[in-house]
C-alpha cells in the first residue's frame, strides 16, 4: 500500500514537472507538435492524479475507479486517432 502511494506520488510530481517544463519552453518548432505534446503531458498528469486518489483509498474512490477513469480513457482513445 505504501509503495503504491509513493509510486503514484512520484509519478504525479514527475509528470507535472514535465508538463510545466514543456509549457515553459515549448521545445518543438512546430506549434502542432507542441500542442500534441502538451495534451499528452496533461493526460499523464490527470491519469496519475486519479490513480493517486485510488491508491490513497479515499472516501468516494469508487467514482474515480469507474466513471472518471473510464471517461478519461474514452477521451484519450477518441482523441488519439489522427
Amino acid at each position: 500500500m505504501k509503495v503504491d502511494i509513493a509510486r503514484q506520488s512520484l509519478l504525479v510530481i514527475s509528470s507535472l514537472s514535465f508538463l510545466l517544463f514543456h509549457t515553459s519552453f515549448a521545445p518543438f518548432a512546430d506549434p502542432v507538435d507542441n500542442a500534441s505534446e502538451w495534451t499528452s503531458r496533461f493526460n499523464y498528469v490527470a491519469t496519475s492524479l486519479i490513480l493517486l486518489v485510488i491508491a490513497l483509498n479515499t472516501a468516494g474512490k469508487t467514482i474515480f475507479e469507474t466513471y472518471i477513469l473510464y471517461r478519461l480513457v474514452l477521451f484519450l482513445l477518441l482523441h488519439s486517432v489522427d
